[in-house]
């Protein structure tokens, strides 16, 4: 069985960062989060509300809220305290640069705290930067792009469930691409559509033969999970659904780093479990959060 990394994840994947830390303890309220991204694609749809992560270039600002712990971030993330008024840069190795826009209000309620640029798309490859100035603070960081995986299609079966065992995954979506097994690759899988889930992947645990047998999403872990959103899934593609699947590309440090978020979703608090440490964004300046670039790409599909 593959060792296939997978977490839950209710809101955008970047948008995940939390820091652990208990009620009693003096939060500094003055700390921010900062978390963005350089894709090197628009997804179409990319300006409803509920799809902001599909615009090419974004960055989200907000400040730690006290009033939230790390047990329940995942579910007041929206209640965070968000900024508005940064100054928001990006810019490339190549002399590319752009200031981000903050949203319209009136049409994207809800979505406080973000910074987009339609026009700024990365190339795979190049080096990407972020500036940010805030309240007479300058908050910096870099990433890499490494290159984009072409999905080149996707197999959705029939049922998803066993009719013999209904507690059993009989198949899962597969997806088929390419994998240069000449290099070192880390990916992230999306499913957008009834539900939202997402796969972590070393390439090193992909099978010599994905091109002709086809990638499992979440074979190899978790079955139980995979089991409750299926659910959701089936019945959004026995209704004439259609479901999205993003790839993205990540750097080998980048991908520690949800990996360190799963570790810290999935930390039960007992007495044999460590203590899980705050995932290491790397954004200058004391600030929480990530800044990546991912070479990405999409299929859209349904039964």
């Amino acid at each position: 069985m593959k060792k296939i990394i997978l977490y839950i994840i209710v809101i955008i994947s970047i948008n995940s960062c939390t820091e652990k830390f208990s009620l009693d303890e003096q939060i500094d309220k003055d700390r921010i989060v900062i978390e963005g991204v350089v894709n090197s694609d628009s997804i179409p749809g990319a300006f409803n509300k509920f799809v902001v992560e599909n615009i090419a270039t974004f960055v989200r600002i907000t400040r730690v809220n006290p009033a939230l712990s790390s047990e329940n971030n995942f579910q007041n993330y929206n209640k965070a305290i968000y900024v508005d008024n940064a100054l928001v840069i990006v810019y490339d190795d190549f002399g590319n640069i752009d200031t981000l826009s903050g949203f319209d209000n009136d049409n994207h309620n809800g979505d406080n705290g973000y910074y987009y640029s339609r026009d700024f798309i990365g190339k795979p490859g190049r080096t990407y930067y972020l500036k940010v100035l805030f309240e007479n603070k300058e908050y910096t960081a870099e990433a890499y792009m490494p290159p984009v995986l072409n999905i080149d299609s996707m197999y959705i079966p029939p049922v998803f469930f066993n009719d013999k065992d209904p507690e059993t995954v009989n198949e899962g979506i597969r997806l088929f691409f390419k994998d240069d097994s000449s290099r070192k690759d880390f990916y992230m899988f999306e499913i957008k559509g009834y539900q939202m889930m997402t796969n972590l992947l070393d390439d090193r645990f992909l099978s010599p033969t994905v091109e002709e047998e086809g990638f499992i999403l979440g074979d190899g872990d978790n079955p139980r999970y995979w089991l409750d959103n299926y659910s959701m899934l089936d019945w959004g593609l026995s209704n004439g659904g259609k479901i999205t699947i993003k790839v993205s590309s990540l750097t080998e440090d980048r991908f520690k780093y949800h990996q360190d978020l799963l570790n810290q979703f999935y930390n039960d608090g007992g007495i044999l479990s460590p203590t899980p440490a705050s995932p290491k964004g790397n954004i200058s300046n004391g600030a929480l959060g990530e800044f990546r670039a991912s070479g990405r790409s999409y299929i859209i599909g349904g039964r």
